[in-house]
């Protein structure tokens, strides 16, 4: 088994794990959280959130993370930057936009180019985006072979 379908087992293992119930404590502690709380503890309870609402089956939800997440890496120093950019490119991969999570993978890659996390995750995406090029490619296809049929089928119908 390659390490891109073992990684991809990993984060369908994590989709399966995630539990309203984790999503209801970590909103708790979310709401007593002061929002200009950017210590050590708060940026621990925002991430927590964060990674358990990209786990979560609604878009909405799974877009909330994501702007969490943007918050922290926007308020957070040079030593958490590749951490969060990380968690980004991970919930871009559970909301099916593969090209913008790769997009985060390149930027973590771009400074530190043996970072194995980025460089595993980034190969699943890749093989996501390749997989949908094809599946996209196959339904031009078929539509414009419908469309054939149905034409030549009009005209011999006239």
């Amino acid at each position: 088994m390659s390490a891109t379908q073992l990684l991809r087992e990993q984060f369908q293992l994590e989709l399966e794990l995630w539990s309203a119930h984790d999503q209801q404590l970590a909103q708790q502690e979310y709401q007593q959280l002061p929002s200009h709380d950017f210590t050590k503890d708060g940026v621990a309870v925002r991430l927590n959130y964060a990674t358990v609402l990209i786990r979560a089956p609604t878009r909405g939800d799974r877009k909330e993370g994501i702007r969490i997440l943007k918050d922290l890496l926007a308020k957070c120093g040079p030593e958490e930057r590749n951490l969060f950019l990380l968690y980004l490119a991970k919930a871009y991969y559970y909301d099916k936009n593969y090209l913008k999570g790769r997009r985060y993978c390149d930027l973590i890659l771009s400074e530190d180019d043996n970072h194995s996390q980025a460089l595993k995750l980034r190969s699943l995406l890749s093989t996501c985006v390749d997989s949908d090029g094809w599946i996209g490619v196959g339904v031009a296809g078929l539509v414009a072979v419908t469309t054939v049929a149905l034409g030549m089928w009009a005209l011999r119908r006239r």
